[in-house]
């Protein structure tokens, strides 16, 4: 169990920033095979509940990303799971996960359902299509 500012979670592999913060949590870290699938990894995944924007979520995180602060910065999830948020647009449901800032407010999120997603292309839930800025405008640019 590693313990965080933002929780305690299980990890099987962290990922750490060059000032030696915790970066990525995975909770599990199976190695897939022909004998092993992501189905079965995936039945071992643990559920916690986070807050995001006020509201209440129970997920089964595939990976967690923090800011160096220890802060909560995005959850992705596993393959075929789905989550819908109450974002600034309206709600959105997504299969890949959202990216939050510091203050807990949507950064980021990436519909289920947009027509120039590939899964296999994206692998974490930062930087998703649909962004905001951190009073809840829609960002129209890409944030460099």
């Amino acid at each position: 169990m590693l313990k965080l500012p933002a929780g305690d979670y299980q990890a099987e592999l962290i990922t750490f920033y060059e000032d030696g913060n915790v970066k990525r949590v995975f909770p599990l870290y199976g190695q897939i095979s022909a004998y092993w699938s992501v189905e079965e990894e995936m039945e071992q995944a643990p559920y916690y509940g986070f807050v995001i924007d006020g509201q209440a979520f129970r997920i089964r995180p595939q990976c967690l990303m923090f800011y160096p602060s220890g802060k909560l910065r995005s959850i992705t999830l596993w393959p075929g799971d789905t989550l819908e948020v109450e974002t600034p647009a309206g709600t959105v449901k997504t299969g890949l996960g959202i990216e939050i800032y510091e203050s807990g407010r949507i950064r980021s999120i990436e519909p289920q359902y947009n027509a120039f997603f590939y899964r296999k292309l994206k692998l974490h839930a930062e930087n998703g299509s649909l962004r905001f800025t951190e009073d809840g405008s829609v960002l129209k640019e890409d944030p460099k």
